[in-house]
Order: C-alpha cells, then sequence, then structure tokens
C-alpha cells in the first residue's frame, strides 16, 4: 500500500505525469481515495488523504487553489462533532459511514421518518454503528420513551464458515436499526429491544428474547415492573384493549390474537385481565380453524349503564349485517349468575377438515355450549348444554 500510495503522490506532484504515462491529476485522487477507503480505518484514511493534498499543493503552487477544493468537499464528507466526539454518519453512492464502520451503501436501506418508541428489555444498549458486533457507547434502561427520525436497515450478506470439517453458510437477514441521540449520546438501537405496542400507560407489548413468541408487562406509577405474561407466537398477531368492559373485577380487559397466514388457517384469541394491583390473569381462550372453532359471548357496558353479551367482545361487529340480527346472546337470568361475571362460550366440532368446502358442503359433528362464572382470578364452570349430532 505504502508503495502504490507513493507512485499517486509523485504523479499528483507532476500534474497526473508519472515516467511515460500519464493519468491525470483526478483519477490519481480517485486511485488514492479507493486504496485508503480498503485499508485503513475511517479516520486514519481520511486523515492520510488530506494531509497528501496539503503537502502536494505545497510542494506545487499551481495545484494549491484546485487542492483547496478537495480539502473542502472530503470535509464534507465526514462532519465532526467536537461535543460528542463522534462523527455523524452520512451516505454517499458506495458507502455508509459512522464513527466506527464503513458499510456497502449496497447493503443499507435508509427511511428518514418520525419513531417514538418505548425500550422492551430490561436493558438495551447504543452501539455506535448499526451492527451488535459494534462497540457499546452506552445502555438505556427499561421503558425509556425515546425518538428517532431515521431508521436504518441493514442486510448481510451469506458468510461461509468452517464446522467440524463442513463448509456452513450462515444467512444472517436483515437488522432494523434506529439512529437516536440519548444522554448527549449519538448511535444506534435495535429495533429488537423495543416495545411493539403500548396498551394505555401501565401495559407494555413485546418479543421474548429467550424463545419464540411474546410477552406483556405491566408497570406501576414509578415504572416499575408489576407483573408479566408470556403469549403464543404465530404468524401473525393483535392486541388490544377491549373497549366497553363490563366484567368485574378488571380494570382493564386485553385482547391477544394470533393467527397463521398460510393454510391451513387458524388462530386463536386470548382474554386477559388487568387488576387494580396490576396483575395480569388470564380469562379464557378460544380458537378457529378447519375443524372447528368456538367463540364467546362478553359483558359489554354502554355509557347508559346497559349490560349486553357481545359476540366475541366486538362492538363493531354487534349487528350482523348479513341475516339483520344482534350478535348478543339473551341474558340466562335463571342462572343466578351476575351479568357483569357471566362468559359465555359457544364451540362447534366439524364432521370433518372443511379447507375448500363451500357452506352447503360443511357438516356439524356436534356443538356445545359451557356457562362460566368470573371470580377475578379464574372462570369456574357452571353449566354445559347441548352436544347435538348432525347428519
Amino acid at each position: 500500500m505504502a508503495m502504490q500510495i507513493h507512485i499517486i503522490i509523485l504523479n499528483l506532484k507532476n500534474g497526473g505525469k508519472f515516467g511515460n504515462k500519464k493519468l491525470g491529476t483526478t483519477k490519481c485522487k480517485n486511485a488514492l481515495k479507493r486504496i485508503l477507503h480498503k485499508t485503513l480505518p475511517v479516520i486514519m484514511r481520511n486523515f492520510i488523504y488530506i494531509l497528501s493534498i496539503i503537502i502536494i499543493s505545497c510542494n506545487n503552487n499551481k495545484q494549491i487553489e484546485s487542492s483547496v477544493d478537495v480539502l473542502q468537499e472530503d470535509i464534507k464528507e465526514i462532519k465532526y462533532v467536537s461535543l460528542n466526539n463522534i462523527y455523524r454518519a452520512k451516505t454517499d453512492s458506495f458507502y455508509y459511514v459512522t464513527r466506527c464502520d464503513t458499510i456497502s451503501s449496497e447493503l443499507i436501506k435508509i427511511s428518514e421518518k418520525r419513531n417514538d418508541f418505548k425500550i422492551f428489555q430490561e436493558q438495551s444498549y447504543v452501539h455506535c454503528s448499526p451492527s451488535s458486533e459494534s462497540e457499546i457507547i452506552d445502555s438505556i434502561s427499561f421503558n425509556t420513551k425515546l425518538r428517532s427520525w431515521k431508521s436504518i436497515t441493514r442486510t448481510f450478506k451469506p458468510k461461509v464458515v468452517e464446522r467440524d470439517g463442513k463448509t456452513v453458510t450462515i444467512n444472517k437477514g436483515r437488522e432494523k436499526w434506529l439512529l437516536i441521540t440519548n444522554n448527549g449520546k449519538t448511535g444506534y438501537v435495535s429495533e429488537n429491544g423495543m416495545a411493539l405496542k403500548n396498551l394505555g400507560n401501565k401495559i407494555l407489548f413485546g418479543e421474548r428474547n429467550d424463545e419464540y413468541g411474546y410477552k406483556i408487562i405491566s408497570v406501576d406509577n414509578n415504572n416499575k415492573i408489576v407483573d408479566s405474561l408470556n403469549l403464543k407466537g404465530n404468524h401473525g398477531f393483535n392486541i388490544k384493549l377491549l373497549n366497553y368492559n363490563g366484567l368485574d373485577f378488571c380494570e382493564y380487559v386485553i385482547e391477544y390474537r394470533e393467527f397463521r397466514e398460510s393454510c391451513p388457517g387458524g388462530g386463536s384469541t386470548t382474554l386477559i385481565s388487568l387488576n387494580k394491583d396490576g396483575e395480569f390473569r388470564k380469562i379464557i381462550s378460544y380458537s378457529y380453524g378447519t375443524l372447528g372453532n368456538s367463540e364467546i359471548y362478553f359483558p359489554l357496558k354502554f355509557e347508559s349503564g346497559n349490560k349486553l353479551l357481545v359476540a366475541n367482545g366486538n362492538i363493531n361487529q354487534i349487528f350482523d349485517r348479513y341475516n339483520g340480527k344482534m350478535n348478543v346472546y339473551d341474558y340466562p337470568k335463571d342462572l343466578g349468575i351476575p351479568i357483569e361475571q357471566l362468559i359465555i362460550e359457544s364451540k362447534i366440532e366439524f364432521a370433518g377438515d372443511i379447507e375448500g368446502l363451500s357452506e352447503d358442503e360443511i357438516e356439524i359433528k356436534s356443538s356445545e355450549t359451557n356457562f362460566y362464572k368470573w371470580n377475578g382470578n379464574q372462570l369456574d364452570k357452571i353449566k354445559t348444554t347441548g352436544n347435538k349430532v348432525y347428519k
């Protein structure tokens, strides 16, 4: 490398000539840049490049003016922030340059938009580059609110390694990072450590870091963790707070739905209560699929004070537009259970797998209805009816 740089500098000093060859000043400068990019860290290579141009300029007065232009152009490539002692990243047509890394722009996708989020892990680390292998410059504690205006999706090329005498290809896929400034330090945090959703002010939802799946966490007014609950993972999910909750002993009711996005389709819904002490309790889970399905009737309380047992607690589908009927279950007063503590489950089992069948071809093997009483900790089954067989 030293010999290559020496030849290029001599070429520049002679106005682009070296021996009988003439490369031209611009080509020499570009060649110098390429050599330095391949062999040296970002700080050192820019220093050597700029110093080389200054030395050439001092030995050749005719090139002083053009060399100053080159110097200014290079300084624009990496802006130095003395207060934070870091280099701000900039994208050009070749590289994405950070304080401690240089990444081919072909492997980087940048999106500039506002992202407001909270840290979901007990502690997340801030790196000097969008890579978990880069230097850690700071750490951020659970439930810290942050804002970012730039996200970076980094793609990794397959890596070939030797394991037990065999050649193995590792596909790392993609990682998404957010550029943030926290406590006066600017760096990158991984999307994996962020809450996927905030449910009100006391509940956070995110990925588990020990295995595939999700969990919810409750916090108190002092931002301390009160309780957590693991949830099943699948192809897709939807989680929300149930509106117009009319169930007793619950400050909030959470509806978590997980589902498959490929054949055979199916999924399940779990209702979870959060009590006044910030503790989670599973209320009930019900599922749907090609072998059978179930739905529940859940008490909702409206502004007038009226209470109804609504199918799946879904206020948006309380009216069946197909048959013109209400999707509600008439309150069975004879059970002696207050409507605020009553949940009804209706289950259907098909005669076989209904995948690909029309509605007229579907046969129902059996059906049953279960009546439950909620006591704040669990459901107690009170009564079961049905079990009819259809031919």
